[in-house]
């Protein structure tokens, strides 16, 4: 897997169009300026990799646009040793950028083909999640009573169409609003419409 002076000069180019929109965390920053974005596309379609938009990937998902990953990301306002839980792995960019800032990062994907693609890619790259969870319905399947009960300081979710306009809650929001309930936190929400909107919930303890 090839990270080039190309790719960097280009990824530093995309961060200064970012820092021009409004993005400051020095942390986020520094992700983004690290994590090879186009590993985690298509190669066929590398020269999209440092663009400022969302681009398809498996499974008629998308890999985030970045300002939307930036902003999400300073939103949840990390620290080293804060726990998160992603709710949609998708491509792993976003859980590349999160484990830059914390280590102790749980994500959840319920894609079988992202799955099994973005957890080896992941490991290429040296990102090692403290787990990767294959959920298979949006009734907790795939999450372990032990793996419920961890406190989690920041929970990150990026909701797709499918699972916006699915009966009932979804998978992710059931997930999270269980946890939320037993233990407080911050959750970053983006809703991928034509007029998306970024919004931010916060529960007392």
């Amino acid at each position: 897997m090839i990270d080039s002076s190309k790719h960097q000069g280009q990824r530093k180019r995309l961060v200064d169009h970012l820092i021009s929109r409004g993005i400051k965390s020095s942390s986020v920053i520094k992700s983004l300026l690290k994590v090879p974005r186009h590993l985690f596309i298509d190669s066929d379609f590398e020269s999209h990799a440092y663009l400022d938009k969302a681009f398809p990937i498996d499974s008629n998902q998308t890999i985030s646009q970045p300002y939307t990953v930036a902003y999400q990301t300073s939103l949840l306002d990390l620290s080293e040793t804060d726990k998160v839980l992603e709710i949609g792995t998708g491509s792993g960019y976003q859980t590349a950028i999160l484990m830059e800032i914390s280590k102790n990062v749980y994500t959840i994907e319920r894609q079988h083909k992202l799955y099994r693609r973005t957890k080896k890619l992941l490991s290429q790259l040296n990102y090692h999640p403290n787990k990767i969870i294959l959920c298979v319905s949006d009734q907790g399947v795939g999450v372990a009573d032990s793996e419920k009960s961890k406190i989690f300081d920041r929970f990150y979710r990026t909701e797709d169409e499918e699972t916006r306009s699915s009966k009932g809650t979804g998978l992710g929001l059931f997930l999270v609003d269980h946890i939320v309930r037993m233990h407080g936190g911050k959750i970053i929400c983006k809703n991928n419409t034509p007029k998306g909107s970024i919004f931010e919930l916060q529960f007392k303890k």
